[in-house]
């Protein structure tokens, strides 16, 4: 079943959202793979695309955070050190093991909750702040 941006889950930043929807891209393209059975062809394309992304996507968040003295930084920036730990984790495990199909599945599990979780929940909060800043 594909995960598909949906307007719902917009910050209202549109740096953070754009970068938003291209996660949303990569993790469906994910999903059509596995679908098709291509899945671990498709594993080592995300894993390359995030490592640039947490770093490039997580920056631009922290920077707007310093930029407006955003109060809850510290808490927003350890669950990006968790995440950006994670897929170091799943990086390593690919380069030593190659991808399975638990590793394909545990990935989309966690693209998704993290989406869900981490942008619903903390990524809404600044991009609030960020409007009243």
């Amino acid at each position: 079943m594909p995960f598909s941006w949906d307007p719902s889950y917009a910050v209202g930043h549109p740096t953070i959202d754009q970068q938003h929807q291209e996660l949303f891209a990569r993790m469906n393209a994910l999903l059509v793979a596995m679908n098709a059975r291509r899945g671990q062809e498709e594993i080592e394309r995300l894993l390359g695309f995030l490592s640039g992304y947490v770093v490039q996507h997580f920056g631009a968040e922290e920077a707007l955070m310093r930029q407006h003295a955003y109060d809850g930084m510290a808490a927003h920036v350890a669950e990006h050190q968790g995440f950006e730990a994670e897929m170091r984790r799943m990086v390593d495990a690919y380069r030593k093991s190659g991808a399975s199909a638990s590793m394909v599945i545990a990935l989309n599990h966690r693209l998704r909750d993290w989406l869900l979780g981490h942008v619903g929940r903390m990524d809404t909060k600044l991009a609030a702040f960020l409007v009243r800043a």
